[in-house]
């Protein structure tokens, strides 16, 4: 899956609006990211490895560069810890108010990429992209158009269950 995931990367790569973003902006995209990882509450290799490469496609002054790889760390081990759905849900819509408006679009993109990484999208995760979604200021249809995107992009399909 990191071979469809780096397609999406390049696009990412040269959004002049992603590229402008702020050290902090960077961290709300991190813990979005993060976020998503976890929104089943565990996260798997593909997972990972996506985490890992998106996380390069993010704008970084090279000063910043160990604070930011810093940061991840702290992120993910924060979002691996939450164990109630609630709070997941909750802090999905905290980290949704810090993405600038934008960015938006982008930010629920690099989400749904990261929790169909593994090609499955449970409950939790669709759970988590639906509120955070919501949280953006996205409609049910945009936000439904906004995935159906990325599994296009990802060349997958779409299933009955999912958002």
């Amino acid at each position: 899956m990191t071979t469809f995931v780096r397609r999406l990367e390049k696009r990412w790569l040269q959004d002049p609006a992603l590229q402008a973003l702020t050290l902090d902006q960077v961290k709300a995209f991190i813990d979005a990211l993060a976020l998503a990882m976890y929104a089943d509450f565990h996260s798997d290799d593909e997972e990972d490895k996506a985490f890992a490469s998106m996380m390069l496609s993010l704008p970084c002054d090279w000063a910043a560069t160990a604070e930011l790889a810093e940061y991840a760390v702290q992120a993910r081990v924060h979002a691996s810890a939450i164990k109630d759905p609630e709070e997941v849900l909750a802090l999905a819509i905290a980290t949704a108010a810090r993405i600038p408006p934008h960015v938006r679009t982008q930010a629920f993109e690099m989400m749904a990429a990261l929790t169909i990484a593994d090609r499955e999208l449970d409950m939790g995760e669709a759970a988590v992209l639906t509120t955070f979604g919501q949280a953006l200021g996205f409609d049910e249809p945009t936000t439904v158009s906004l995935y159906e995107a990325i599994l296009d992009a990802l060349g997958l399909e779409q299933t009955d269950d999912e958002p």
